[in-house]
C-alpha cells in the first residue's frame, strides 16, 4: 500500500471516528469501520484499539482548532474581535470542536498529552483575561462562567446547524454569537463588528 493511500485511509478513519463518536461515544470500532466501508481489522492496522483512535482523533481535532485559534488572534488586534473570530471559527469546526470539547470534559488525559490543546486554551483564556481587565464583561460574571458559557453556546450552535435544515448556517452562527455576547458584556457595550 502506498504511503499516500495509507495516510488517506487513516484520515478517512479519523474523520469517520469524529462523525460517529460525537453522536455516540460508545460506538464500536466495527461501527466506525462499517460507516466508511472498511472492516474492523483494517482499523486495527492503523490504531491500537479504540483508545488509540480516540487519542489520534483528539490530536487531529486539537491541531486544527489550535491553528484556527492562532489565526483568529493574528488576524485581529482588538481582543473583542479576536473573541468573535474564535467563536465563529469554533462553530465552523463543527464536529471536530464537539469531539474535542467532549473529550476534554470527560478525560484528564487530554491536557497531559496535547501541547496544542494546552496552548490553545492558554491563548483563549488570555483573550478572556484581557477583556476582563478592560471591563468588557459584566462584573457579575467570572472567567470560568464566561468560558463555560462560550463552549455551551458553541455546542448549541453546532447542534442547531446539524439538525435544523430550515435556518442557514450563518444565521445560526449570528444568533449564537448574539446570545453569547449579550449575556456577558457590560450594558454599555453595544456592538462588535
Amino acid at each position: 500500500m502506498s504511503e499516500t493511500k495509507s495516510k488517506n485511509t487513516k484520515l478517512k478513519i479519523i474523520e469517520a471516528g469524529i462523525q460517529i463518536l460525537t453522536k455516540n461515544p460508545n460506538a464500536s470500532m466495527e461501527e466506525i469501520a462499517t460507516s466508511i466501508g472498511l472492516n474492523r481489522r483494517t482499523l486495527h492496522r492503523y490504531f491500537n484499539g479504540k483508545s488509540g483512535l480516540l487519542d489520534e482523533i483528539a490530536q487531529y481535532a486539537c491541531t486544527i482548532c489550535y491553528q484556527s485559534t492562532r489565526n483568529c488572534i493574528a488576524s485581529h488586534k482588538q481582543p473583542e474581535k479576536q473573541l468573535k473570530a474564535m467563536f465563529y471559527s469554533d462553530v465552523n469546526s463543527g464536529l471536530k470542536f464537539q469531539f474535542l470539547y467532549s473529550f476534554y470534559t470527560s478525560s484528564d488525559s487530554m491536557t497531559e498529552t496535547s501541547k496544542d490543546y494546552t496552548e490553545m486554551m492558554k491563548l483563549f483564556r488570555n483573550v478572556l483575561k484581557t477583556l476582563f481587565s478592560q471591563g468588557f464583561f459584566s462584573s457579575e460574571t467570572t472567567l470560568k462562567w464566561v468560558e463555560n458559557f462560550y463552549f455551551s453556546t458553541i455546542q448549541a450552535a453546532i447542534t442547531s446547524i446539524t439538525i435544523d435544515d430550515d435556518i442557514e448556517r450563518i444565521t445560526i452562527m449570528d444568533m449564537a454569537w448574539s446570545s453569547f455576547i449579550n449575556g456577558i458584556v457590560q450594558d454599555e457595550i453595544v456592538n462588535i463588528n
